[in-house]
């Protein structure tokens, strides 16, 4: 690239020109409080410093000499305060700079984030929708229900069935899976709350030069997870055709948690904006630019594999016998393998039937830890795009993309097993195939982010060396003029 300044060629990241040895950036350093502000800015926009006054004392202090030079250079930082002070104060009233109330503008969206975190917590779930014969049935459950009612509905549902201990295990998974989910997504989330709360009013009252805008954002990204994770626990799809009859039952996502998931990715992206309009110019330098584009597209391809996720991961076709269509997930398949257990099996396929069932718990196990992961990449990567962090996003994108195949081997292994079973028990039909589209999919696209990932890192230590490379060259040229 060339600088803006004398028009000659410098290395690309070059915070200094090695010919003139001014700044490429677009920003300065204040000479009262060492900090970077806007190469334009009148005043500083962290100590309120009046920059003109500044550099006239500063000039004036150059052209003495001895120790009345010196004395004139340590008068004038408290010169400059105390002149930048009156100007900014008038009638008690605070000069902010642009730079200020964007960061204030951020903080609060940042806060709205927390608050709709804190208040849709309570509504997460996710609803049952039945269809017969053109009719609909909905019937909603959120994080409460696993306090108490799912397991009285479990029990009255078994209650004259008399079944066995496999499928009062594989009938009660769910539920407490749903209870552990719903208890620390609740704790998180309160936590992070207050604690955005607390850094963001110290950030406002300059108290504090951290504000609580990680918490929050980390506070949404819980609520998100536990709808994510409750709506894989109990995902199925099944249709049933007879005569001339039809139904469907169905999950998805209750229209509270729909609505929460929406408000707060609407103002993650104005908090978003915010902090790229904080960072003005040196956003829109090449690197950044070419870095942020990775992020984001890793972000793209993390979301669609983690909604993957949340589907049913198994897809059973049947329809050459023209009775059922069902999708369904691991847990979903532990509790049909117990409905067959009524039919009687031997102590061969008694053994096999807790294999499947200790599979089955590994493989939601590995598809939780693939959501945790996937959004620990989704705030890395954000962060990255906001300027807020440098991290490596591919520690992230490796473990996702790890997870995502654990958890799609076991649910292969395990359908493959349970439609043995039901093969041997004659509960199944012959020309039923299983497809297992989903997981596949959602493991293609993670690693398809872990390349990206690789890529941010390969372009991000490239540019970190082209940058250092041009820092010593111009310690070096320094060093030169001096002697």
């Amino acid at each position: 690239m060339n600088c803006q300044h004398c028009g000659n060629e410098i290395a690309d990241g070059a915070v200094f020109c090695k010919y003139c040895g001014k700044r490429t950036d677009g920003l300065k350093t204040c000479p009262v409080c060492k900090k970077d502000i806007d190469f334009d800015s009148m005043f500083c926009s962290f100590c309120g410093a009046d920059l003109a006054a500044v550099s006239a004392v500063s000039e004036a202090a150059a052209s003495a000499d001895g120790k009345e030079s010196a004395v004139h250079n340590q008068a004038a930082p408290a010169a400059a305060t105390s002149g930048a002070t009156a100007a900014a104060g008038v009638g008690g009233k605070t000069a902010f700079s642009l730079t200020r109330i964007l960061n204030i503008a951020a903080v609060a969206c940042s806060a709205l984030v927390a608050l709709f975190a804190l208040i849709f917590i309570f509504f997460a779930g996710y609803k049952s929708i039945v269809e017969l014969s053109g009719q609909k049935v909905t019937s909603t459950a959120d994080i409460f229900y696993f306090f108490g009612k799912a397991y009285k509905d479990r029990a009255e549902a078994i209650k004259l069935m008399q079944p066995s201990n496999y499928y009062k295990a594989a009938t009660f998974l769910p539920c407490i899976f749903g209870t552990v989910i719903s208890a620390a997504s609740l704790i998180a989330v309160c936590v992070l709350v207050v604690l955005s709360t607390v850094y963001n009013v110290q950030y406002v009252m300059g108290k504090s030069k951290k504000s609580g805008e990680a918490f929050a954002i980390a506070a949404f990204a819980v609520f998100v997870f536990c709808s994510a994770a409750l709506l894989a626990m109990v995902n199925s799809t099944a249709e049933y055709s007879s005569g001339y009859q039809s139904k469907t039952i169905y999950y998805e996502l209750s229209s509270a948690t729909v609505a929460g998931i929406v408000l707060g990715c609407v103002f993650t992206a104005i908090w978003l904006c915010c902090k790229i309009a904080v960072c003005g110019k040196q956003f829109f330098q090449t690197a950044n630019i070419v870095k942020c584009c990775l992020a984001l597209a890793g972000t793209v391809f993390t979301v669609v594999a983690i909604s993957l996720l949340t589907l049913p991961a198994i897809t059973i076709d049947s329809s050459e016998a023209g009775i059922t269509d069902v999708k369904c997930g691991v847990l979903q398949l532990l509790n049909s393998l117990g409905l067959l257990s009524f039919k009687g099996v031997g102590n061969e396929l008694a053994a096999k039937t807790w294999v499947v069932f200790g599979l089955g718990i590994f493989a939601f196990f590995a598809t939780i830890a693939a959501i945790i992961c996937g959004g620990e990449f989704i705030i890395k990567a954000i962060n990255n795009i906001s300027g807020n962090g440098k991290r490596s996003l591919l520690g992230a994108s490796v473990r996702t993309a790890v997870f995502v195949l654990f958890a799609m081997v076991l649910v292969i292994v395990c359908g493959e097993m349970v439609f043995d079973i039901a093969l041997e028990i004659g509960d199944s039909q012959n020309d039923s195939v299983l497809y297992y589209g989903v997981p596949i999919a959602a493991f293609v696209l993670s690693v398809v982010a872990m390349a990206i990932a690789i890529a941010f890192k390969i372009y991000s230590n490239k540019s970190a060396a082209r940058t250092a490379a041009a820092e010593a060259s111009i310690a070096e040229g320094a060093e030169n003029t001096q002697h």
